[in-house]
């Protein structure tokens, strides 16, 4: 084999090897909103995304950080659009047989690096089995929305506010999907 080969062979071990550890996550787990681990379940054991429920935290390790993810707070119907409706006089009403709905999502970085994210993008709903266009209103001044990208340093944390519309009595789950890779877990309402 001559040297061009070794380059060859090296240069496509190494392609191989860092598109496998780029795009995905190495495991989340729930966390009970306690300081206990106890009953953590690892995504890697179903090869599933995993699924908690609102005021439980989704723990995730994946390639350009370690966070814990947390939905504190759903309004959604009436409730929903009634804030929507008072934060701009301009904000549309919902269409026709559906309903807005604000979630308040809880970001705290557990790795050792500054971790970028994107709220906007990286948390959008799924309503029966559907994603959910996000919906750009302006929100009363004690609603603090997200509104850009974010950089949090190690062990910073962050919330805010996000509004969709989904249809009327959906079943709603918040994924978590970071910009590069695929859904690495989801927070049922």
């Amino acid at each position: 084999m001559g040297i061009d080969s070794r380059i060859l062979v090296i240069f496509t071990v190494l392609i191989i090897f860092i598109s496998a550890g780029c795009c995905g996550s190495s495991s989340s787990y729930a966390k009970d909103g306690t300081t206990s681990n106890s009953g953590a379940v690892s995504s890697q054991q179903s090869n599933q995304p995993l699924t908690v429920s609102t005021q439980q935290t989704l723990v995730v390790r994946f390639y350009s950080g370690d966070a814990e993810i947390t939905v504190d707070d759903v309004i959604r119907g009436n409730s929903a659009n009634s804030i929507v409706e008072q934060g701009n006089m301009f904000n549309p009403e919902p269409d026709t047989g559906y309903e807005y709905i604000l979630y308040n999502v809880r970001v705290k970085n557990t790795g050792d690096d500054s971790l970028s994210i994107m709220p906007l993008n990286e948390f959008p709903l799924y309503a029966n089995g559907v994603k959910s266009d996000l919906t750009f209103a302006v929100l009363p001044e004690n609603y603090h929305d997200y509104s850009a990208t974010l950089e949090l340093l190690a062990g910073g944390e962050t919330n805010g506010w996000i509004v969709s519309e989904v249809p009327v009595g959906s079943n709603v789950k918040m994924a978590y999907e970071p910009l590069i890779g695929d859904v690495v877990g989801f927070v049922q309402f």
